[in-house]
């Protein structure tokens, strides 16, 4: 079974052969360190050798020489803090924010096929592919104001954060359209992101959620799905109370289950969630990874497998594994993520 396959049959919930598996997306520094223990020389080379399923190729649809960055929050500021505002800090009223003059120009909205490579090498491979524009819009939409400040807004000018996330969203829609009526073949799920939760909770309400943030998701989501996309959302942190919300949007697998983050143990996921959204990651990366000896990652992954079954993909708890996770722990957590598992 390829790992396309086992990928598209775990989410489809059809009969599979075993979990599937991802090494994630190492920082630079790791990469770096990995590439030299398993001597290969790319990072799509080394998933290869310890046995991921999948291929993340994410995709900036945005070509613009005068503009580099799409959506700019910050428009060259130096940041310090997360509640440091951005360009709409004085914005007055939602139409100073409509008007803004550095919105996307939508006519550099193009995708090169240089950039699609890796989308052609992971099916050459066998591999499942995940990408689409990473479509930021809740971080965006904090940086635009400071994270503070737009959460205060969202109770004094609630048509500001309107305009904020039409604008975003108008612009991430029409990316990803191109991408999948162009590269559509190449892409079996969308895969994007927004860290939601802190370490004990939401970031905000989920009621504030569903009221400003999430009807944009369901625009992102429907068309995907109306491409006949499967769709992976990635949030870090304690995001328990809205998970229903997003299997009700339509969100296929969830990424990348914070394991010491509250309410984000695997036995109370599996048991609250089982056989309603996939589940991508939770391999410790706060503890067990870069802290734990190598038996303590192969029970790890062992114990996340058996909670969650076949119908899991297991990953490290964040994507971006550290330097301080050695090549020994990051292979033992390979090996034991694609062993048979024992009856």
């Amino acid at each position: 079974m390829t790992g396309q396959e086992r990928v598209m049959r775990i989410l489809n919930r059809q009969e599979v052969d075993r979990s599937a598996y991802w090494i994630g997306n190492p920082s630079d520094e790791a990469l770096k360190i990995y590439k030299k223990a398993f001597h290969v020389l790319s990072k799509a080379a080394l998933g290869r050798k310890l046995g991921d399923d999948l291929a993340w190729v994410p995709i900036d649809c945005y070509i613009n020489p005068k503009h580099p960055v799409a959506i700019d929050t910050r428009k060259g500021m130096k940041v310090e803090t997360l509640s440091q505002g951005g360009v709409f800090l004085e914005a007055e009223s939602a139409d100073d924010i409509l008007n803004w003059p550095y919105w996307p120009d939508m006519n550099c909205i193009r995708v090169l096929p240089v950039q699609t490579k890796g989308l052609v090498q992971a099916r050459k491979h066998g591999l499942a592919t995940f990408s689409g524009s990473w479509a930021p819009i809740w971080h965006q939409l904090t940086d635009f104001f400071g994270m503070e400040e737009c959460f205060v807004r969202m109770y004094t000018d609630p048509d500001q954060i309107v305009a904020a996330m039409e604008k975003m969203t108008e612009f991430y829609l029409a990316s990803n359209r191109l991408l999948f009526e162009k590269y559509g073949d190449l892409i079996d799920v969308m895969f994007f992101g927004n860290d939601m939760g802190s370490q004990l909770d939401c970031m905000i309400s989920p009621d504030m959620f569903r009221e400003f943030i999430f009807p944009y998701y369901k625009k992102l989501i429907d068309q995907a799905k109306s491409f006949g996309k499967k769709v992976a959302l990635h949030s870090c942190g304690s995001i328990d109370k809205i998970i229903p919300d997003l299997i009700n949007l339509g969100v296929d697998a969830l990424h990348p289950i914070q394991a010491k983050a509250a309410n984000m143990d695997a036995e109370h996921l599996q048991a609250a969630y089982g056989g309603q959204i996939v589940f991508m990651g939770g391999v410790d990366t706060q503890d067990v990874l870069p802290f734990g000896t190598v038996e303590d990652v192969r029970k790890e992954v062992l114990r996340l497998r058996q909670i969650f079954g076949k119908y899991y993909i297991c990953s490290p708890s964040h994507e971006a594994l550290l330097k301080n996770v050695s090549a020994e722990k990051l292979r033992v957590m390979s090996e034991t993520a694609v062993a048979p598992l024992k009856e």
